[in-house]
């Protein structure tokens, strides 16, 4: 994982690796209908998440933190708010010139849009 911004503080850059460690597992609780497990965890590592300064995240961490935002709404009961954190994170990410191609921020991003209910921008 190369950050943006260049070089960061250990303490950052650790936080930041010990969030992509756990990416894996918790989408196994979520994909294994560990609900109230995943949503747990993705709140958790959302809060050290936003330890991290934005100027400091690069695109597999803006999609980390969509992907996390978007668990944490499906488990509760998809929560709006989050949802469109996670799109707004999406979003941002489709946005960055080597990140136009990203076929699963793009898949995600549908998804979270259908979260929400918007099925036609889903599928533009």
């Amino acid at each position: 994982m190369v950050l943006a911004g260049g070089s960061m503080p250990a303490e950052v850059h650790a936080r930041a690796v010990a969030v992509q460690n756990a990416y894996i597992g918790l989408w196994e609780d979520f994909l294994r209908n560990r609900l109230s497990v995943a949503g747990e965890r993705a709140l958790a590592l959302l809060q050290i998440l936003g330890t991290i300064p934005e100027g400091s995240k690069d695109a597999d961490l803006w999609v980390t933190e969509a992907d996390f935002l978007y668990i944490a709404g499906a488990c509760h009961r998809n929560e709006q708010a989050l949802l469109e954190r996670a799109l707004a994170c999406y979003s941002r990410v489709l946005a960055l010139p080597e990140s136009t191609g990203n076929c699963n921020a793009r898949r995600m991003r549908a998804e979270t849009l259908m979260r929400l209910r918007r099925y036609q921008e889903a599928f533009d």
